[in-house]
């Protein structure tokens, strides 16, 4: 039976049965990844159907690019750092800690200008960006209504904003900037994430897909 059919019962019906079908069927799988054990054809299609339940799950309840990239995963040409799958860039650019991160970088930047100091390429994790008076304010953001900047210099996505915080909920905003002929600066503003499944014996199980995308 396809999971897409369980989970729908799942999430319409708080199916028990459905439930218990699902789980143990992904508990049954993870043991044999864990046993280094070969997955059947049947599993394999099994796996790939339950991501692409993902997609269709994410697009009823709006989280459009959380089901896209759930797609990707599955059906999508892999992992090629010169082929990054592109998101909808409205995600982040309506995003409040991207839009609080943007104001402080550009200060930044002009800072950086008046000094004559290269400004090309800075991302907000910048050791020296962190150390400036407006990019501390981004630590003391609301993390549920707002997002934050964790003291990394990684960006969180606001728990209300689950449509980002489903996409991305962790990223780095990075900041490309040329000087234009009339003194103007031009900055495109870029969210790069790279994500990958570690083996068992690592316990970091993030799902593996590269996204790119600039506005």
């Amino acid at each position: 039976m396809s999971p897409l059919y369980n989970m729908a019962m799942l999430a319409k019906l708080e199916s028990s049965e459905d439930l218990k079908y699902i789980q143990e069927a992904v508990n049954y799988l993870t043991c044999k990844a864990m046993a280094k054990q070969s997955f059947t054809e049947n599993e394999k299609e099994f796996l790939k159907e339950i991501y692409e339940a993902f997609w269709w799950g994410g697009q009823y309840l709006g989280y459009k690019e959380a089901a896209q990239l759930a797609n990707n995963y599955v059906n999508g040409p892999g992992n090629k750092q010169a082929n990054p799958f592109v998101l909808n860039f409205e995600v982040y650019r309506s995003s409040k800690i991207v839009i609080a991160t943007m104001n402080a970088m550009k200060q930044f930047i002009l800072d950086l200008k008046k000094i004559n100091t290269p400004f090309s390429h800075i991302r907000c994790d910048n050791a020296q960006f962190r150390s400036k008076p407006y990019a501390k304010v981004l630590l003391k953001m609301n993390y549920r209504i707002e997002g934050k900047m964790k003291s990394s210099g990684v960006l969180e996505a606001a728990q209300d904003n689950q449509r980002l915080h489903k996409t991305d909920g962790h990223f780095y905003l990075q900041a490309l900037s040329t000087v234009l002929p009339d003194k103007r600066i031009k900055t495109i503003w870029r969210v790069e994430s790279l994500y990958d499944f570690e083996p068992f014996e690592k316990h970091e199980y993030i799902p593996t897909y590269r996204l790119g995308l600039v506005f």
